[in-house]
C-alpha cells in the first residue's frame, strides 16, 4: 500500500464515523473505552502506591496486627 491508499482509507473511515448509523455507536464505544482507560490508570496508581508501603503501614491501614507479634517476623 502506498500513501494514497492510506489517505483514501482514512477518508473513508472519517466518512463512516459521522454516518448516522455508525456515529452513535462510535461515540458510545469511545466513551466506554475512555472510562475503562481512566479506571485502569487509577488502578495502576493504587498499585504503585501500595507497592511503596511497608508491612507496618499496610497493617495500620488494614487495622490488623502482626502474625507473630513477639518476634516481629511479619515485618520481614
Amino acid at each position: 500500500m502506498d500513501d494514497n491508499t492510506f489517505g483514501r482509507l482514512n477518508e473513508r473511515i472519517d466518512r463512516l464515523r459521522v454516518a448516522p448509523l455508525i456515529a452513535n455507536t462510535v461515540a458510545v464505544y469511545t466513551a466506554d473505552r475512555e472510562a475503562l482507560n481512566r479506571a485502569y490508570s487509577a488502578g495502576l496508581v493504587d498499585l504503585n502506591t501500595a507497592a511503596e508501603l511497608t508491612p507496618t503501614q499496610i497493617r495500620a491501614l488494614l487495622a490488623t496486627t502482626p502474625a507473630c507479634e513477639e518476634d516481629g517476623t511479619a515485618d520481614t
